[in-house]
């Protein structure tokens, strides 16, 4: 949650980084002070500052920011023998720094990249739906290695997934699960 402090003829707007309120503070013509790592508008808009973070509650700051994480992953990385992925990564006055996102997209959280191991980082960022739906689709594949008798798996014509069939049929025309 944001913390407003006063100094002289300023307010100051202490904010984590990408808390909802920004926008609405720029919106009043709040300016970001670097020394201070914090925003800052007249005193004479407290009033106004003051309804804009009573109308962000903490559950819409952290919502916000892993909805923008589960649609920019950009990679995997191992975190106190855990299996993270990487959705931010950076550098700032402490050192390189990583944000991490629990698999199932959950939480996320700020680690030092020197107490994390990355893994892999992909050629592009993708989602956490994107990672599911291949999941799935390498599920299928390995299933259909372990036990050449299971259902026959077709790829859909239009997206290329693989999917099981019943009764061994894949009727023409039929679209897969992901296509519709």
């Amino acid at each position: 949650m944001a913390k407003i402090s006063t100094e002289k003829r300023r307010l100051y707007i202490e904010t984590a980084y990408g808390e909802p309120c920004v926008e609405a503070l720029k919106d009043i013509g709040a300016r970001w002070d670097a020394d201070r790592r914090a925003w800052w508008v007249g005193v004479g808009k407290r009033e106004r500052v003051e309804e804009i973070l009573s109308q962000v509650g903490a559950s819409d700051v952290e919502a916000g920011r892993l909805a923008k994480d589960r649609e920019n992953i950009l990679g995997r990385a191992t975190f106190g023998g855990h299996s993270y992925y990487v959705v931010g990564r950076g550098t700032n006055e402490r050192g390189d720094w990583v944000r991490l996102m629990f698999r199932d997209g959950s939480k996320s959280f700020f680690k030092s990249l020197a107490d994390v191991e990355v893994t892999k980082i992909y050629q592009r960022p993708t989602t956490l739906e994107r990672l599911r739906e291949f999941a799935e689709q390498m599920r299928v594949e390995r299933e259909l290695e372990a036990d050449p008798t299971a259902p026959y798996v077709e790829s859909c014509d239009e997206c290329g997934a693989s999917y099981k069939t019943e009764g061994n049929v894949w009727d023409e025309g039929m679209s897969c699960r992901r296509c519709g």
